[in-house]
This record gives C-alpha cells, sequence and structure tokens, in this order.
C-alpha cells in the first residue's frame, strides 16, 4: 500500500530498495485492525503543544515570498516554479517541515482526528456511487486507512491497494485476509491479487505529507502517484487525505505533478481549484 512513498529510503528519497526475496517473511492480516502498518501505524513522539505547519485559514500561513520565521519552513516559492533546483529544495523544506509537525501529533489525538478525517470522506457523493477504490497503506503517523479499507469492504466494494513493481504503481485487488509483505519503505502492499487496470478505479485516494486548496501535493519524492494518476479515467476522483495541519496556503509545484480533485482533512473538505 505504498504509492509515491515507495521505493524511498523510509520515503524519504532516493533509489528504490531492492524488493525483498520471494522467500522472505509476509505478513498475513487476519484484521486489518490486528496490523498496525494498516491500523494507523507506528506511534510518533508525543508532542506537547503542536506546532503549525501553516494551515490555509488557520491564521499562520506560509506566504509565498515571505521571510523565514524562527522554527518555520522556508517559504513555498511561487506556484509553477521552473527552476528544477529551486524547486527541488522548496518541496525538501516542506517535506521535512510536514512530516515533523505531524509526528508530533500524540497517537491518541491521530487515532480521533483520523476518524473524523473517515467521516469526511464518507460523505463525499462520489465515493458513495464508486464500485471500485483505491487506497494507500497508511503507517507511521500518516492518517490512518484501515477503517477506510475496512468500511468499503462492509459495503462490498472493490479495493485495490499501492503496490510498487518495477518502477511504477499498480493497483492490486484487496480482500481482508489476503497476504501483505512490508515494502522497504515501511508500508504493507499485497503480494498477491489481480492488477486492476488505472480505467476501473472510480476513486483513488492519495497520501501527501502537505497539500494546498488548489489540490497539488508534496509526497515522499518518488512521483509514484504523480505518473500514476494521468493513467485513470478523466472522470475518476482523486481525493487527498491528510490532517488540517497539513493544509498550506501553497505548494510549490511542477510540471510533472498532478493536483487531486479533493482535499480531506480532519476539519474540513476542499473542492480543489486547479483540479476543477
Amino acid at each position: 500500500m505504498g504509492g509515491d512513498r515507495a521505493g524511498r529510503r523510509g520515503r524519504r528519497g532516493g533509489r528504490p530498495a531492492p524488493r525483498a526475496a520471494p522467500g522472505a517473511r509476509h505478513a498475513r492480516e487476519r484484521d486489518l485492525g490486528g496490523e498496525r502498518g494498516l491500523a494507523g501505524g507506528v506511534p510518533g513522539p508525543a508532542g506537547g503543544r503542536r506546532r503549525d505547519l501553516g494551515c490555509a485559514g488557520a491564521g499562520r500561513t506560509l506566504r509565498p515570498g515571505g521571510a523565514p520565521r524562527p522554527g518555520r519552513p522556508a517559504p513555498a516559492p511561487e506556484p509553477g516554479v521552473t527552476d528544477p533546483g529551486a524547486l527541488r529544495a522548496a518541496k525538501r523544506a516542506l517535506r521535512a517541515r510536514a512530516r515533523a509537525l505531524r509526528d508530533e501529533i500524540p497517537e491518541e489525538e491521530r487515532r480521533a482526528m483520523g476518524r473524523a478525517v473517515e467521516a469526511r470522506l464518507f460523505s463525499l457523493p462520489e465515493l458513495a456511487r464508486a464500485g471500485t477504490v483505491l487506497v494507500f497503506s497508511s503507517f507511521g503517523s500518516e492518517v490512518p486507512t484501515a477503517g477506510i479499507v475496512e468500511r468499503l469492504v462492509r459495503e462490498r466494494r472493490r479495493v485495490a491497494l499501492p503496490r510498487v513493481a518495477g518502477g511504477e504503481l499498480e493497483a492490486r485487488a484487496y480482500r481482508p485476509g489476503d497476504p501483505v509483505a512490508r515494502a522497504p519503505f515501511g508500508a504493507l502492499e499485497p503480494v498477491e491479487g489481480e492488477v486492476v487496470p488505472p480505467g476501473e478505479l472510480d476513486v483513488v485516494i492519495v497520501p501527501g505529507l502537505a497539500f494546498c486548496r488548489r489540490g497539488y501535493r508534496v509526497g515522499y519524492g518518488g512521483g509514484y502517484f504523480d505518473r500514476f494518476l494521468p493513467r485513470t479515467r478523466p472522470d475518476a476522483l482523486r481525493v487527498g487525505i491528510c490532517f488540517h495541519l497539513q493544509l498550506v496556503d501553497e505548494v510549490p509545484h511542477g510540471e510533472g505533478d498532478v493536483p487531486v480533485d479533493v482535499v480531506v482533512t480532519d476539519r474540513e473538505l476542499v473542492r480543489c481549484r486547479a483540479a476543477a
């Protein structure tokens, strides 16, 4: 269940690590809630007073062109950055800051916030109509996706999980109890299951470290979802899920960055302008 996070050292960038040998141990999942990689991930360090990444509309924002403040990331450049070096540097700074702030959320609070994200996600009429849904496998301090998968299965939807094969993302059909293996970057991926063609997906739920209201995102640096999303149908809904503190005023992006249609947080549901 990796996505564009896969193939990076701990989702920190770099070349894809070699896949484990065929004899490597597989984690057979009896219950989604029983596997920590699916059920909400490894708890991050408990934070005291949690800081803010620069939530749009929250009063503390990252403003393009503004001066850096102590303890704050460098401001994102104007959208559509053309200099590759500047774009990489801006993404790297935002990525590091977002990961650090997300890790500060205490586990119990993160689970509660995750339930709020899930409730808003299932309020989407497009998801209510969807027959086939791709959901990423959460790990670490990400929004937990186990409950999302479980509910989709209960509602008799066709569920697919991401898997990286040959350096590219593919969707694999998944049912509870199917064998999964932990990828080098930490998430669980299906070992078996038929490949689901991108054109059969009605909704794609996308991970990210930061999102903006235009739908642009900073992922983990591999570009897997940016290459996968254009292969889906034009009417397939692309949904980014994150905590509200990961929603920023602007996300630095370039020509190859693909926006999502909707961003769902624990506080709001955003219909994105760039993807509209």
